[in-house]
This record gives C-alpha cells, structure tokens and sequence, in this order.
C-alpha cells in the first residue's frame, strides 16, 4: 500500500501540472486549488476500476491469517461459533451477490470463511 501511495501522490503531482487538464475544464490559468480538485474528480473512475484488486489481495491475506488462527487454535468450533455470533450480531449479508463482493469486501462473506475454515480444518486432522 505504501508503494500504491507513493505512486498515486508521484502521478496527482504530474497531473497538477498538466495544462490540458485545466484547458479541458474551462480554467485559463493553472490554480494548485483546482488542480488538486481535477485530480479528484479524474481520479473517482480510474479508483473504482483499480479498487478490486486491493479487495482481492486483502481476501487473500484474510484467508491466510483465518487459516494461521486456525493453527493457533487447533480446532475450528471456536472460530466457527464467532462468525456465526459476527454474523448474528451484525446481521450479515450471508449470501452478497459476487459482483458486489467484487468491488466493495475486503474480507472473503462469512459463509466462504466457515467453509475455508471447515474444509482446512478437515485436511489437517487427516
């Protein structure tokens, strides 16, 4: 993320500099105000495209640390009844239709963790 960062700060100052975007917008000068703001606006559909794959790399290293906490704690039915009691409590959204899970979870939905946790847990009292 700190790379993503430096990047994104690294293209925002070379887009503040760029006249064709102030001429585009209408602006015969070049304010840093409506520099930053052109960048913002441009910026909304370049981020909701690019959004996903942040999520994903953040499933991925959900899935990783559900299956670390399951080595810690040797067997699955207290990580099982806490999602169960997540789920309840923050009543849950079980089945979120994929599109959406695409482009706004940062975690895998809970059904796809019980299931990981159970199937992971099966394989390793085998």
């Amino acid at each position: 993320m700190g790379i993503f960062s430096v990047i994104l700060f690294f293209l925002a100052s070379k887009l503040i500099l760029w006249e064709v975007i102030y001429e585009s917008f209408g602006f015969s000068t070049m304010p840093a105000y409506a520099g930053l703001f052109l960048v913002g606006v441009l910026w909304e559909p370049v981020g909701f495209l690019i959004a996903p794959i942040g999520l994903a790399i953040s499933r991925k290293f959900e899935k990783e640390a559900d299956l670390h906490s399951l080595g810690i704690l040797g067997k699955p039915e207290p990580f099982l009844g806490a999602f169960k009691k997540l789920a309840k409590d923050n009543l849950a959204n079980l089945r979120p239709h994929p599109i959406y899970v695409f482009f706004n979870y940062s975690h895998p939905t809970l059904l796809n963790r019980i299931k990981y946790i159970q199937t992971n847990s099966n394989t390793r009292e085998t």
